[in-house]
């Protein structure tokens, strides 16, 4: 049986880490420090945080939203009114003792890569999914490549980067049912008796073209996400933000 809100709540509540002291705490509310270790000559860092029950889960953010990070920022993954995006779904992970480990490790590495994010204007492209409805598609795909050993190439073409992904989309027909050029080498980079395999006999074939098609949904409803976004400000914190232009 899947735990209630309140249940989900209760396990958070009761998992806290010695990196955070709470200050005030209720049946649906903590209030407290995340302290960070710092290197720098100020100090570890102090971040005074809300944990609360909402209807979309246990959820995170500022207690006085844009104070130490922006107010709302896609590309530093805080959402409208100052909520923290820590995954797919974060607001139900917590499910039990263990899940709420795992939440609160999420969120002392969420804190840290604000930090990355703060000095460099780049959030580090392998610690999230895309934004909005993409992010499902971003996750499948990525489990996908995994599956049939393209990983790397895949993560790179995220990226921007030149990769065979690419390419395989270049082949993929229109209805997303089949690659065309069936005689050219198999993309997963087998080899039978010293020759390369066949596109058409990759024994990954379905989870290439499952892949191609995640991928394709995912560049799409991205498109959309920041089509749906236009005219929102940008908060000037991170490189290359589409809200800029």
């Amino acid at each position: 049986m899947r735990a209630s809100r309140a249940e989900r709540f209760t396990h958070a509540a009761a998992a806290v880490p010695s990196w955070f002291s709470v200050t005030s705490r209720s049946r649906t509310r903590l209030r407290g420090i995340a302290k960070l270790a710092s290197n720098s000559a100020a100090g570890d860092e102090r971040i005074l945080l809300d944990i609360s029950l909402e209807t979309t889960g246990v959820r995170v953010r500022e207690t006085v939203p844009g104070t130490r990070f922006p107010a709302r920022c896609p590309e530093r993954h805080v959402e409208d009114d100052g909520w923290f995006c820590l995954g797919l779904s974060s607001g139900w992970m917590v499910e039990d003792a263990a899940s709420a480990s795992t939440w609160w490790a999420a969120l002392e590495d969420f804190l840290k890569l604000q930090r990355v994010a703060a000095r460099s204007g780049l959030w580090p492209d392998q610690n999230a999914l895309s934004h909005g409805a993409a992010g499902k598609h971003h996750r499948d795909a990525l489990a996908l490549a995994g599956d049939v050993g393209l990983l790397d190439a895949y993560e790179r073409h995220v990226s921007g980067e030149r990769s065979v992904v690419a390419a395989l989309d270049a082949a993929l027909t229109k209805d997303g049912s089949r690659l065309i050029y069936g005689r050219a080498a198999c993309p997963c980079g087998r080899s039978r008796r010293g020759r390369p395999v066949l596109r058409r006999r990759c024994p990954h074939r379905a989870k290439v073209l499952a892949l191609l098609r995640e991928e394709r949904s995912r560049a799409r409803k991205l498109q959309e996400y920041w089509t749906w976004m236009a005219g929102t400000t940008c908060c000037g914190t991170m490189k290359g933000c589409p809200l800029a232009a």
